[in-house]
């Protein structure tokens, strides 16, 4: 999605009134080696790599990086050695930097969906500038490079984990009066059920 659209989607959501809080809810690529792909972490803080920033979520106590692209190993290793990073994605530090200039609560919880060893970068290319992934241009890429398939394959597989595991914390969420409960609502590390590389 990345930070631009995630902005518009809570300016969005504040002008409906009466929020208490802003949940960024999404994948995320491992920096932790401990983190295995289908994870659901929960942040105590987002950092944004591009300005410095740090947000402090409601709950937490990982530390999430926010990228302007996507990251490949290199760059995962840097953010864990330079943040202490467990993981990276590219919208919560736009949905916090929202929440504190509101004034509202601020929870950051993702889904693995790649591992610490997944290179991702060069999907760099199939992005839009508004943040948007070109589904098409990248199966068409997959198509002609036989090479890759099982990639794709590892990759739609983990993310579908992801995002089942994820829908299933974020629901506990929101039927919750007293909001997220970090040992409740987030998996460990080893709960995922798989090491995938990707």
């Amino acid at each position: 999605m990345g930070a631009a659209r995630a902005s518009l989607a809570v300016e969005a959501v504040l002008a409906q009134g009466d929020v208490g809080r802003l949940i960024s809810a999404g994948l995320a690529g491992a920096c932790d080696p401990r983190v295995e792909t289908g994870a659901v972490l929960q942040f105590g803080v987002v950092v944004n790599t591009a300005t410095g920033e740090r947000f402090r979520c409601d709950t937490g106590g990982e530390v999430l990086a926010t990228a302007v692209e996507i990251v490949g190993v290199a760059e995962k290793r840097r953010l864990r050695e330079t943040y202490g990073a467990a993981a990276v994605d590219m919208e919560a530090a736009a949905v916090g930097r929202l929440a504190r200039l509101n004034g509202l609560g601020f929870v950051a919880i993702k889904a693995i969906s790649d591992s610490v060893k997944a290179e991702l970068s060069f999907l760099n290319r199939f992005r839009k500038e508004d943040g948007s992934f070109r589904e098409g241009a990248f199966g068409v890429y997959l198509l002609l490079r036989p090479h890759r398939w099982q990639f794709g394959i590892e990759l739609g597989r983990n993310s579908a984990r992801a995002v089942q595991g994820l829908t299933t914390q974020v629901n506990r969420i929101l039927r919750s009066k007293s909001g997220p409960d970090r040992a409740t609502d987030v998996r460990s590390y080893g709960e995922s059920g798989g090491d995938d590389d990707v």
